[in-house]
């Protein structure tokens, strides 16, 4: 349990400085995710608002396989961490699935997972995690 614990803590520690250093524009118009525990090993989480991505309006992403490297660990990030934090709205019409690698038995935790995943530190978007 402890291997996990740590997994999560790192985790979130990576998706929360990943996060934090992009961001959307800002127009005024706050990111909403809403998240949910599918019962197995993973988060899933849906767009419901975003801002628009100011001057294209791109309906596949043009964004490479891999952005530039981390400056905390040097490697390589998916795009999807990009698309994520500056073009949210790329997504809306998918769900992007969060790996918990093990059964969750501790939900506040995987809260804060999707919140540092979908949101990291920025003030303008929030998620909305659905128990049930």
């Amino acid at each position: 349990m402890d291997k996990q614990k740590a997994y999560l803590a790192g985790l979130l520690a990576l998706a929360s400085g990943i996060v934090a250093s992009g961001g959307a524009a800002a127009t005024g118009i706050e990111t909403v995710w809403e998240c949910w525990y599918d019962g197995s090993a993973s988060v899933l989480c849906r767009l419901l608002t975003a801002p628009s991505p100011i001057g294209e309006a791109t309906a596949e992403s043009t964004v490479s396989w891999l952005v530039p490297t981390n400056g905390r660990t040097r490697r390589p990030l998916p795009a999807l961490v990009h698309v994520i934090s500056q073009d949210p709205a790329q997504l809306a019409s998918r769900t992007v699935r969060i790996p918990l690698h093990n059964y969750a038995h501790n939900m506040e935790a995987v809260e804060q997972l999707a919140d540092a995943v979908m949101c990291g530190g920025r003030g303008d978007c929030r998620v909305q995690f659905e128990r049930g």
